[in-house]
């Protein structure tokens, strides 16, 4: 085991909602260390915005600009279309304004205005890569992903964890002042703390398909699908 690094805040969990705290902490100058068990992020379909509040923050921390630059084009329609099938006939859909429009919204807005961040229409794996990028470029943030936190201490003046990389097993001591569990529902930080779900479980088979078939023109027809099995 390597010797015991001494951090501010130890980070389990690498997701959205982990490595946005870490960007908040090194704005706050705070040093901290974030560790994922997977190596990078995952290069999948997951959810399909970022909402209003979520852009606040990342504007807060410069980079809500940016974001607003990736995913479809900017004079692209986001309306939500709804279909028999998927090459099959339009029953309706949801207008919704493209970015490029809602851009000019915000630079028309006064001061006063209620939504300086409107809800982006961005998949998660591509703003996750991006963050995934960003926080390596930000001195005080170690990133360790590809490692998982095994076990935790929690004590009177901080907590003491272990780290372990998962593909060559090396093992590493933390001595932190807080420990944050951004690791999910079936995380360790969850679990060794006992904290409890309450309400019944949705507990049931999920799966999650995405697809481009053929014969479906996205730009002639452009919006995002609900399908609905009948």
């Amino acid at each position: 085991m390597s010797d015991e690094i001494r951090i501010s805040v130890l980070i389990v969990g690498g997701g959205p909602v982990g490595m946005t705290l870490a960007m908040c902490l090194h704005a706050l100058n705070v040093p901290c260390l974030i560790a994922n068990s997977e190596e990078a992020p995952r290069w999948h379909p997951k959810g399909s915005t970022q909402n209003a509040r979520t852009m606040e923050i990342y504007r807060r921390l410069g980079i809500a600009k940016t974001l607003r630059g990736m995913g479809l084009g900017q004079d692209y329609p986001l309306d939500i279309g709804y279909f028999t099938r998927l090459t099959g006939g339009e029953l309706t859909r949801i207008a919704q304004p493209s970015e490029q429009e809602k851009r000019a919204r915000i630079a028309a807005a006064g001061p006063t205005h209620q939504v300086p961040e409107p809800m982006l229409r961005l998949n998660q794996m591509i703003c996750e890569d991006y963050l995934f990028k960003h926080i390596q470029t930000l001195a005080g943030i170690d990133v360790r992903f590809g490692w998982q936190c095994t076990a935790f201490t929690p004590r009177t003046d901080g907590v003491g964890a272990e780290i372990e990389h998962i593909e060559s097993g090396r093992k590493q001591r933390i001595e932190a002042q807080y420990i944050v569990g951004c690791d999910g529902g079936r995380g360790i930080v969850r679990r060794q703390l006992g904290v409890k779900y309450g309400g019944d479980s949705a507990n049931k088979d999920r799966a999650g398909l995405s697809q481009r078939p053929d014969g479906f023109d996205f730009r002639e027809r452009a919006g995002f699908l609900q399908a609905h099995p009948a």
